[in-house]
């Protein structure tokens, strides 16, 4: 879990937020975090199911990340507004609040003025 949880940090993450991090995403019981992952990964999570509502996905720049991500989370979510991030980690919230907010917030008020 450890090594997982570090492949998901950039060399710029403060300190801070990754001992943070790394130590509440390790703390859980090992059954339970095997699980969850093997759960995400499994294609059968993922087959027989599409959401119709809007849907916000902001995802880091990641060496490990599918050129078609965008494509792959699209056959899902009908309504999906995309956008990949430079220079941000998979804690992408933590590390740049302000921009993270902002962009949600725009989202959630482009829902909520949507006809």
């Amino acid at each position: 879990m450890t090594e997982f949880v570090e492949s998901l940090f950039v060399e710029s993450n403060p300190t801070a937020l990754h001992e943070e991090v790394t130590t509440l995403m390790t703390s859980a019981a090992p059954h339970v975090s095997v699980s969850a992952i093997d759960h995400f990964r499994r294609p059968e999570s993922w087959e027989d199911w599409v959401f119709d509502g809007p849907t916000l996905a902001l995802y880091a720049e990641h060496p490990g990340l599918p050129a078609d991500t965008e494509a792959f989370l699209g056959r899902w979510f009908s309504r999906l507004d995309y956008e990949m991030w430079r220079d941000v980690s998979h804690f992408l919230m933590m590390e740049t609040p302000d921009r993270f907010n902002a962009r949600l917030g725009g989202f959630l008020d482009s829902v909520k003025s949507a006809p």
